[in-house]
């Protein structure tokens, strides 16, 4: 069943999932706490928030990459339980600290190769179908606000680290992240494709 009176073109993935909240998968505690700890530092590492000062940081910096590698691994199997579907091993997590609210918006991969002088076309982004799941985990909760919200479905999600949160990548599952204010909002994603969907 299809329930978006905006959706003039159904992609393969809704006409077999549907475009329901159902496909939106939510785990709490998804993380131990001790990886959430090391991801959360290699994040800030990563996102310029820390310097590498000896090697012994170097080090575990290493270390952090390959576990950091591991949940690339884990966060697909993950989605596989969920959804009942293999994914491709095509891309690998991106860590992500942000300090600003991010407006409304479809998730979408761009294609591997595009014309730089061709203008990008907004439509592109809500209605274009790139095959895919996002995945997103929290690795950190000490900041006011920034929820992640589906206004389509009404659901409005606080974030809580080690919370995993998964939902198809197209124009049924657009959303938002609200205002807040503290320390930076630290995530890792995974967008990660369906093998059987187009």
């Amino acid at each position: 069943m299809h329930n978006n009176p905006e959706l003039t073109v159904i992609d393969p993935l809704t006409k077999d999932l549907g475009d329901g909240p159902e496909n939106i998968k939510v785990i709490k505690n998804w993380m131990p706490e001790e990886h959430i700890k090391t991801l959360l530092d290699y994040t800030l590492l990563s996102t310029g928030q820390r310097d590498l000062q000896s090697e012994m940081k170097y080090q575990k910096a290493f270390y952090d990459r390959e576990l950091a590698k591991s949940y690339e691994h884990l966060m697909r199997a993950e989605a596989t339980r969920l959804y009942g579907r293999e994914f491709k091993r095509d891309r690998t997590v991106d860590f992500n600290g942000r300090r600003e609210e991010v407006g409304e918006h479809t998730d979408f991969i761009e294609p591997q190769f595009y014309d730089p002088l061709v203008p990008k076309n907004p439509a592109h982004y809500d209605y274009g179908w790139s095959g895919h799941l996002s995945i997103i985990v929290y690795l950190n909760d000490d900041f006011e606000g920034g929820e992640i919200v589906f206004p389509q479905h009404d659901i409005s999600i606080k974030p809580e680290a080690g919370l995993f949160i998964a939902f198809p990548g197209n124009v049924n599952y657009k959303h938002l992240v609200n205002s807040f204010s503290g320390n930076k909002r630290c995530t890792i994603s995974l967008w990660t494709r369906f093998k059987d969907f187009r």
